[in-house]
């Protein structure tokens, strides 16, 4: 029996826990267990997936370990599962069945509802089963799930296919689009979709890779226009400062195509009145061609509140500047920026491009601050960091998603 994560954490229902505490069983492996396993043979997804020996897994919804033991054998006496759940008692079953079984690589954890507690930089993989729609929190959870994979880890989500598993009726499923959508709102990325299984998916999601922004100050790997970047570690971060001067000034990527996808980054300005002009640009021509997301931290928390309604800006030069766009299009593509940072604090900025809509959200929020049609005429080019006339800024943390290619 799996745990669900219902928001009012219901019990396991009394009648599956009888099902395999009642009478003696021969095998800790029950009825309900053998027919689950039928759906999603481990023998063919585990190679699927790409478990291997030494490998360590955390296991979200571990439960009383139908898929933990398999895991567990998978990666043998050189690997380790971590089991997760937010059940005690599923936990307290589990770690007798691996003691009886003779499994001595599996760890179990009790988690929380949004956050499974895994040891942080730990995880080769992360892996859930018939789980993640019933997630309450599904996004926050896959957030705290970043910090604990090692580079090039990757989170596998087994669920129903609301097409393929009729029965369900678009309930208790996962749709490709909206795990894409859930995945890109996490800062992960949809890497492929295996559909094999006669009623569900396998979704294979990477952490993007974060380009080493640090690089730009000595010149390798990125193009720094009309500015001087020089490395900053602040907080945990390490990241680039972009001097002040007249015009503006742009970073970009080389040898980077950007189209549809997520751009994110930290970024810190500062609460000085028209000095502070900081974002990213992409779908770039050239320095001076290019649609851009750009922040005005001045306006955060102004003196005067009609000015708070001018602190997220889209452009698209050389024709859409923020004046044209003032004045032809009030309103329109200018925004106020909820939730709202510090002025002179770093935020997160995740800027989802799918044309023809840009929306940009901040500090994880759910809903964007700022949503608008794209005004340039086109699908991809350069990307990069930006900073307005006469303006600086801090960055940190600078990733490009682009969009998943689904099946």
């Amino acid at each position: 029996m799996r745990t669900k994560r219902f928001i009012l954490l219901l019990a396991v229902p009394a009648l599956l826990v009888g099902t395999a505490l009642s009478s003696p069983q021969t095998s800790w492996e029950t009825t309900l267990e053998q027919r689950t396993n039928e759906r999603q043979p481990p023998d063919k997804v585990l190679p699927a997936i790409g478990v291997k020996p030494g490998m360590i897994i955390g296991e979200v919804g571990a439960g009383r370990g139908r898929y933990t033991v398999h895991l567990a054998r998978g990666v043998g006496d050189t690997g380790k599962i971590y089991a997760e759940d937010i059940n005690a008692g599923s936990l307290d079953y589990l770690r007798r069945r691996c003691q009886e079984e003779g499994i001595r690589n599996v760890e179990a954890i009790l988690g929380r509802v949004d956050d499974p507690l895994f040891p942080r930089s730990s995880l080769d993989m992360v892996f859930m089963v018939l789980t993640y729609h019933h997630l309450a929190k599904p996004v926050e959870l896959l957030e705290n799930l970043v910090p604990c994979l090692k580079p090039g880890a990757t989170i596998v989500i087994i669920d129903p296919d609301p097409e393929k598993d009729e029965d369900r009726g678009g309930h208790e499923s996962t749709s490709v689009e909206k795990m894409s959508r859930e995945a890109s709102r996490a800062g992960l990325h949809v890497a492929r979709v295996e559909t094999f299984l006669e009623r569900d998916n396998i979704f294979i999601l990477t952490s993007p890779a974060e380009h080493d922004l640090t690089k730009a100050a000595v010149g390798q790997g990125w193009k720094v226009v009309n500015r001087s970047a020089t490395v900053i570690e602040d907080g945990g971060r390490t990241g680039i400062r972009l001097d002040e001067r007249p015009g503006d000034g742009l970073v970009w990527l080389e040898g980077a195509r950007f189209g549809d996808g997520t751009i994110e980054f930290d970024v810190r300005g500062k609460d000085d009145f028209q000095k502070s002009f900081v974002g990213a640009a992409f779908h770039g021509a050239d320095d001076r061609t290019f649609e851009a997301v750009y922040f005005r931290p001045f306006n955060f928390r102004p003196a005067d509140p009609a000015r708070a309604v001018r602190a997220v800006q889209y452009v698209s030069h050389p024709e859409f500047t923020w004046q044209k766009l003032r004045a032809e299009k009030p309103g329109q593509y200018e925004r106020a920026v909820a939730p709202v940072p510090d002025p002179n604090g770093w935020f997160h900025v995740r800027i989802v491009v799918a044309r023809p809509r840009i929306s940009v959200f901040v500090d994880g929020a759910a809903e964007p601050c700022l949503t608008v049609d794209a005004l340039g005429d086109r699908a991809d080019g350069l990307v990069g960091l930006m900073v307005g006339n006469g303006s600086g800024g801090d960055f940190s943390g600078f990733r490009i998603t682009p969009a998943s290619a689904g099946k």
